[in-house]
């Protein structure tokens, strides 16, 4: 049986690696417009800029908040343009933004780039990856899903030590020349040839080479109007916002904590390849659980690990605990990546997917900028971050018995569907 998946597993690699390395290469851009990269760069701007943690922290809010907002209405082109020209679109935007942050000389210009970054890599260039592929996949969502999201963990795990190596051989502002740079000479290309001819799932007839939708609860597909007058959008969306807000503060005050503790800064750097692997691990076992089973029925367990990232960040003092707090966060980080993309696909169908997604994940981004912010509010009050994390970590707990709770709402409401979509 196990040689049969492995058999089944490589022909579906090896027919679909086109759009599946296309999606990886989108996510793994992304990384570039993600806290996690942003942060390696946060001491250099703070003290060039003479910016407080405060200041820093309610500037990077801004600039989140930001490209949240016009996020919302820019996420409905993954339903209206062209797959392969809005993905040209984005990298060119994104590298121009990598150009302005290596030539910032204020705190408003930096306030412009942060919207920029926010924007171009961790709103559009992930919102293009899951949207494409939600579309163009059905019975194999899940997997395919999970496949494309390796482009996170692999920035994660490659593209910290890089910068550090590229800061210490160019200064910081050269650092980003070098972003811009791979940006438009090795990724575009390489995303635009992969990505040019879209995947038609079998037994969906397509005009125009888009393929066709599947469909959501009561077997048809929802507009996004009818999505935001529906009352399970809502009941879901903040517990949705959880996982960004609070694991973007945990990354985002890394360097702080790393200091409170007196932790060796390279453990924090190996730290991320624990991330980076255990994102992988995550996500995997999403996308085979969610093909398996729903995501619906995995809403109760996406929230524990990071739950138990924040109570151990906050309480353990040892330096190796940055490994294990850090492995739960990334693994928290994959498994809800296609969970949550997946379930959206599954409640409201695919033909409005990138309109529905826009608001949903705008709202996720807007959390983006609430973690960071309040942290480092709070941090200037005077509350030690490790009492932060414990409170954030407490929250995070009861957030998953409300899930489990909506868990059983949900599937309630998908006894009501009609006949199941084709499979491809």
């Amino acid at each position: 049986m196990a040689a049969g998946r492995a058999a089944d597993l490589a022909r579906f690699l090896q027919d679909n690696a086109r759009w599946l390395v296309g999606g990886l290469v989108l996510c793994f851009a992304s990384s570039f417009g993600q806290t996690f990269f942003i942060a390696l760069f946060a001491e250099d701007l703070r003290l060039e800029l003479g910016l407080s943690h405060g200041a820093w922290g309610s500037l990077y809010a801004a600039g989140t908040l930001a490209s949240a907002a016009v996020f919302m209405a820019l996420g409905k082109l993954a339903d209206d343009v062209e797959p392969v020209r809005l993905v040209g679109y984005v990298f060119v935007g994104l590298a121009l933004v990598a150009v302005a942050m290596a030539n910032v000389t204020t705190a408003w210009m930096l306030g412009l780039v942060v919207f920029g970054l926010r924007l171009g890599g961790q709103a559009m260039m992930t919102h293009v990856a899951v949207t494409i592929t939600a579309r163009w996949f059905l019975a194999t969502r899940g997997k395919a899903l999970a496949l494309v999201s390796m482009g996170h963990p692999l920035g994660e795990a490659v593209l910290p030590a890089l910068a550090v190596l590229a800061i210490a051989t160019f200064g910081w502002r050269g650092a980003w020349w070098a972003v811009a740079a791979l940006l438009v000479l090795v990724l575009l290309p390489l995303s635009l040839t992969l990505l040019r001819r879209p995947r038609i799932p079998l037994g969906r007839p397509a005009a125009a080479g888009v393929a066709a939708a599947s469909r959501g609860l009561g077997g048809r597909d929802w507009t996004r109007a009818e999505v935001v007058r529906h009352p399970l959008f809502w009941l879901l969306l903040p517990g949705f916002m959880v996982s960004p807000a609070f694991g973007t503060a945990l990354l985002f005050q890394g360097a702080h904590l790393v200091a409170v503790k007196g932790w060796p800064i390279e453990a924090y750097a190996l730290g991320f390849m624990a991330y980076a692997a255990c994102s992988v691990v995550g996500s995997l076992l999403s996308g085979v659980l969610v093909d398996r089973v729903g995501a619906a029925r995995l809403l109760p367990f996406y929230l524990v690990p990071l739950a138990l990232s924040l109570a151990l960040a906050g309480t353990v003092d040892r330096a190796a605990v940055v490994f294990v707090y850090l492995g739960l966060l990334g693994f928290g980080t994959g498994f809800g990546f296609a969970l949550v993309a997946a379930l959206w696909a599954e409640l409201y169908g695919t033909a409005h997917l990138g309109a529905i997604r826009a608001i949903a994940s705008g709202v996720g981004t807007f959390a983006t900028a609430f973690g960071p912010g309040l942290t480092g509010l709070l941090l200037d009050q005077g509350v030690p971050i490790e009492r932060q994390l414990v409170g954030l970590g407490g929250v995070t707990f009861l957030v998953c018995f409300a899930f489990a709770l909506l868990a059983v709402h949900i599937r309630r409401l998908q006894r009501g569907l009609g006949p199941a979509p084709d499979r491809a």
